[in-house]
């Protein structure tokens, strides 16, 4: 049976703008992942579940920071910070990450603290 993730996001620039959409991803599956990443961690692989259609990848942690970085299904692909929280939901932008869908992160933390990583992914198979 289906699981149905309802995704909202709102945008305001002070009192002049707001902005905000909602959509609805039908998944086969979800799965919710949370480590904790050493101060120190150099490309310490995270698994994801295996699935080729995924739908939504929500990658948050509980402190945000430039020095904070994944890379997406090999410690050679390009890094990114995780500066602030990250939301891909459609398997458009979610190809944005790699032309192969999400089945590992490899994460690097030089904050000087242990963070903890959180990730939703939601897929079709």
């Amino acid at each position: 049976m289906p699981e149905k993730i309802t995704c909202t996001h709102t945008v305001q620039v002070g009192s002049t703008l707001q902005r905000a959409v909602s959509t609805v991803i039908e998944v086969a599956a979800y799965d919710v992942l949370e480590v904790t990443i050493a101060d120190g961690a150099a490309d310490e692989e995270v698994e994801l579940q295996p699935g080729s259609d995924v739908q939504l990848l929500m990658i948050t942690a509980d402190s945000y920071d430039p020095s904070l970085s994944y890379k997406v299904n090999a410690a050679a692909n390009p890094s990114r910070d995780l500066d602030q929280p990250q939301v891909f939901f459609g398997s458009g932008a979610v190809s944005l990450l790699d032309a192969s869908a999400p089945a590992s992160l490899f994460v690097s933390n030089a904050t000087g603290q242990d963070v903890v990583l959180s990730v939703v992914v939601g897929r079709n198979v």
